[in-house]
């Protein structure tokens, strides 16, 4: 065999990615000691741990493989998390982006990647298990991750909120701080963008997506879903403490979860509850006075309700006025 016929057999052995069928990745764009974090057959987008070899900085490196995808939209799928991040960089609990959403040097148009600083901080499902943090605590970081997604909506524009569309335990993080870090916005839903959908069908979907998104798929999320999905997730942090300041917010989180978008209680609703939750442990005089004020702003807000948000309003004024709560779970 000459040595051309050499050449050319091996330009046509040659993978179309520089990523192996494993994920695994030596370096990428100056970036080494990748570890891999998203499971090895997912291989369109995968996600590393790097660390940048001059800088010695840590980040989360996306890596989008578009030759792994037979879609005519990868590229558009492929932007959409960084596009997300880009315009939520005001916000103290969005990821700080590194490298902006570009070719991986070598492989033009054929890998994307963008990097944001590593957080270094655990989702709330492992940090829950931590017997030292204490109820007070959860409950604040409870009413900044509902502030978080309360700056997340009104990040839209003419009125349409930007929608995170995967809440999980996985990708709400709590920093040393306490405070959230929000992450997982592949999915996300920008008003002015032009919708990517991508195929659903038999997906196994996380405990916490609402019962809309199960049936029809996220195509079918709005702001009331991401609610469902934050106060499902925010369930880990208290279900298996017993003291009254998390029996009194598992409470507030079950009227953001019922199946009928139409019943779950607004973010601002929720935002308020949790706000009075966190400032006054339960018990507190100040904290009974703060009951009795909001139970009297709901029903004045609420004078108009129609008949079908009845029990649902029925059970937040019984939790307000300190009305134990009903055996089982009625009216879902």
């Amino acid at each position: 065999m000459t040595s051309q016929q050499i050449r050319v057999l091996g330009r046509s052995l040659e993978p179309r990615s520089a990523i192996a069928i494993d994920g695994t990745l030596r370096r990428m764009a100056g970036y080494g000691h990748l570890e891999l974090r998203t499971p090895a057959d997912q291989r369109f987008h995968r996600v590393y741990n790097a660390t940048h070899t001059s800088r010695q900085d840590r980040v989360v490196l996306h890596l989008y493989d578009l030759s792994a995808s037979d879609d005519a939209k990868a590229e558009q799928r492929a932007e959409r998390e960084w596009k997300s991040l880009q315009r939520l960089q005001q916000h103290v609990w969005a990821p700080r982006i590194i490298d902006s959403f570009q070719d991986a040097p070598g492989y033009p148009g054929q890998i994307k990647f963008f990097t944001v600083a590593d957080p270094a901080a655990p989702g709330i499902e492992k940090r829950a298990a931590d017997a030292l943090w204490d109820t007070k605590a959860r409950l604040n970081f409870a009413r900044d991750a509902v502030r978080a997604l309360a700056d997340l909506h009104s990040s839209g524009v003419d009125g349409e909120p930007v929608v995170h569309r995967n809440l999980t335990p996985s990708t709400i993080l709590v920093k040393d701080d306490n405070s959230p870090i929000l992450t997982g916005f592949e999915y996300a839903h920008i008003p002015e963008d032009f919708s990517v959908a991508s195929p659903e069908l038999g997906k196994e979907w996380d405990a916490e997506v609402a019962p809309e998104v199960r049936a029809r798929g996220r195509g079918a999320a709005d702001h009331r879903s991401d609610v469902y999905s934050l106060c499902a997730s925010l369930t880990v942090l208290f279900r298996d403490r017993e003291d009254k300041g998390s029996v009194d917010i598992l409470e507030v989180l079950e009227l953001g979860m019922y199946d009928d978008p139409e019943r779950r209680i607004s973010l601002s609703e929720l935002s308020e509850l949790s706000e009075g939750l966190s400032e006054e442990m339960p018990g507190s005089s100040s904290f009974r006075r703060w009951r009795r004020n909001a139970a009297t702003t709901v029903s004045r807000c609420r004078q108009s309700l129609t008949v079908s948000f009845s029990k649902r309003w029925m059970r937040m004024r019984n939790f307000l006025s300190g009305t134990p709560r009903s055996q089982g779970r009625k009216g879902r």
